[in-house]
């Protein structure tokens, strides 16, 4: 499965990312891992999160109030 942001997504994730590290040392870092854990698991279980349309999921993120809204192309 090859995975694509789009370029809102890109910028939001790295406007967390800042937020966190300026919130408190190397807390971005901690996000951006949890971020990789969470696609991994979009990609181990692609069909394990609820649906929010028939196109799209949300795997709600574990440590952080963020979810991954994705969907899946055949």
């Amino acid at each position: 499965m090859q995975i694509k942001f789009l370029e809102a997504a890109e910028d939001d994730l790295s406007d967390a990312v800042a937020f966190y590290n300026f919130s408190q040392e190397n807390l971005g870092y901690e996000f951006l891992d949890e971020i990789r854990r969470a696609l991994k698991r979009i990609i181990d279980f692609p069909d394990a999160w609820p649906m929010l349309s028939k196109q799209t999921r949300r795997c709600q993120m574990n440590r952080f109030p963020y979810g991954i809204i994705y969907r899946m192309n055949n």
